[in-house]
């Protein structure tokens, strides 16, 4: 495809640990790994020639696209995963917002076409040079593989490499993110643009028929499901529910989607026992996708009130973990949160959020189901994924004046 020149504390209270175990574990406490959620290192990047490429270089024909790959909407959940991170991350390439439907579907049907159906771990057929969704071929693969190396993490990962794509079209490859047929075209415009400015294969090999076919069917199948973005068009809105459960800005929506409605049985701890919606944020946003990635993350409160502020954007830096650590930084962001003392139940609004040494949650409102929360898994019988339930007073109670209240404000103006 591409050819490229180098350039808690431990809370005492024992009642409050048989209620809801110990969440969010400090570092202290639980090893937590530090490359979770971690952005491109840039200077890592830019500091090792990564990746510069020869716009003039003539491509030969012995380098093709893989190809191929009938659309298999049954085990979409890859497809899901790719067109929910295009849609609900913010490209600083296109006005610090999410891509549209027609944007991420573009992106899809040639990444379907150039890994032979959605495929991470797809080796290119015949010359074995390209490797995963975009087929990275000689420097650039050599590139992606160092990164991978640097991150310890498998260069087939979905999520690495979805990252890595970002961090070209804000880089090195942003001139497709400028090309009008991407910007504001349909999407056979915008997929042809893909091809020829992103992937560049050798026309005689392109298939662009081919990329367009999958990209108008994942446009078919997506479409008005995004955070962002129109339905058929590249003009984007100021909000809706994206695919993975999401809301643009309405963090108590998000939480609530992610969640089950009713409250999940203790021991109940595992990604098979998650929403789908939150099994998808997961790997999204805390670059989990199962349950070895970290100590039982599913069951973490204290992921789950940071998933929620990031997949709705309300607070993309919100920390991954511990009750300890996010504390002190709602408590550093006064433009952001208003923090209230030892609340009481009057205290607390819809979306507010109560955080203390060994837990966090969130109010809802809801009577009978006031609380939205998970609870960590740390012994046998013990420990469940996010779902609603009736517990808001009683963790004012059993937090005993160690509480703090912390209400989102919304994004700081800016100049």
């Amino acid at each position: 495809m591409h050819h490229f020149i180098r350039n808690s504390y431990i809370f005492t209270l024992a009642a409050l640990m048989a209620v809801i175990g110990v969440c969010s574990l400090p570092l202290s406490v639980a090893a937590v790994d530090a490359n979770v959620g971690t952005p491109m290192d840039r200077d890592f990047m830019s500091g090792n020639d990564i990746p510069f490429y020869d716009r003039t270089f003539q491509k030969s024909s012995a380098v093709c696209s893989t190809g191929g790959g009938d659309l298999n909407f049954s085990t979409g959940e890859t497809a899901k995963i790719i067109f929910d991170f295009f849609t609900q991350n913010s490209f600083s390439t296109n006005g610090n917002k999410p891509m549209s439907d027609v944007q991420a579907s573009a992106l899809l049907g040639n990444f379907h076409w150039e890994s032979g159906g959605l495929d991470p771990a797809r080796i290119e057929g015949g010359t074995g040079i390209g490797l995963g969704l975009a087929q990275w071929s000689f420097d650039r693969r050599t590139a992606l593989e160092a990164e991978a190396a640097r991150r310890g993490k498998d260069p087939t990962d979905l999520q690495f490499q979805l990252e890595y794509i970002k961090f070209e079209l804000e880089g090195a490859e942003s001139a497709v993110m400028n090309d009008p047929r991407f910007k504001s075209g349909t999407v056979e415009e915008a997929t042809l643009a893909v091809s020829q400015i992103y992937e560049r294969p050798n026309p005689a090999l392109a298939h662009n028929d081919e990329r367009i076919k999958h990209a108008k069917q994942y446009l078919d199948q997506f479409k008005g499901q995004n955070n962002s973005a129109g339905t058929t068009s590249n003009q984007s809105s100021s909000g809706g529910c994206a695919t993975g459960g999401a809301v643009t800005g309405d963090i108590l929506q998000t939480a609530l989607n992610f969640a089950w409605p009713d409250v999940v049985d203790e021991g109940k701890w595992q990604k098979a026992d998650a929403k789908q919606e939150y099994v998808t944020a997961m790997a999204m946003h805390s670059n989990i996708t199962k349950d070895t990635d970290a100590i039982a993350p599913f069951s973490d409160c204290g992921r789950f009130i940071s998933n929620v502020m990031r997949s709705s954007g309300a607070d993309p830096d919100y920390p991954l973990v511990s009750t300890p650590v996010q504390e002190k930084y709602v408590r550093s962001k006064p433009d952001l949160y208003q923090i209230i003392e030892n609340p009481t139940l009057s205290d607390f609004q819809p979306g507010d959020i109560i955080i203390w040494p060994a837990h966090t949650a969130m109010f809802t409102g809801v009577s009978g189901k006031d609380t939205v929360d998970a609870s960590l898994h740390v012994r046998d019988g013990q420990g469940r994924v996010p779902s609603q339930h009736n517990m808001m007073q009683e963790f004012v109670t059993m937090s005993q004046g160690q509480s703090v209240l912390a209400r989102y404000k919304g994004a700081p103006a800016t100049n």
